[in-house]
């Protein structure tokens, strides 16, 4: 019997739900917290290096922060995804205060494959 967990949507829930035996999650959070500019972000520096069971694995961007507006970094370096391949933190920010029409899709894709990679991590 597989386990589903509806609702479960941050991650270090996620991380404590695997522990429990949960194997199928759904939640609007990613989606939702993308279209309010909040995106996730590893702390680790590369993709082969995420721990997800160490604390603090994550925190989190907005580019509604005027100290991003001079950050010329990737969104995250360990994430692969279009944005974070292509597009400057303070590139980012710029475009979200223009109410760029790319930001939300932009946005979206990051924090899916925030979750994409954060199951991965898990599975491993």
């Amino acid at each position: 019997t597989l386990l589903y967990g509806l609702g479960i949507g941050k991650p270090d829930d996620i991380v404590k739900c695997t522990k429990l035996g949960y194997q199928i999650f759904d939640c609007v959070l990613p989606t939702r917290d993308a279209r309010h500019g909040r995106l996730y972000i590893y702390s680790d520096l590369s993709i082969d290096r995420i721990d997800v069971q160490k604390e603090n694995f994550y925190t989190y961007y907005n580019p509604r922060q005027a100290k991003h507006l001079e950050e010329k970094i990737p969104v995250s370096s360990a994430c692969d995804c279009e944005l974070c391949t292509t597009i400057t933190r303070a590139e980012f920010a710029m475009m979200w205060r223009a109410h760029d029409s790319r930001v939300l899709r932009l946005a979206t894709i990051h924090n899916l494959r925030f979750y994409a990679i954060l199951m991965e991590k898990l599975k491993q």
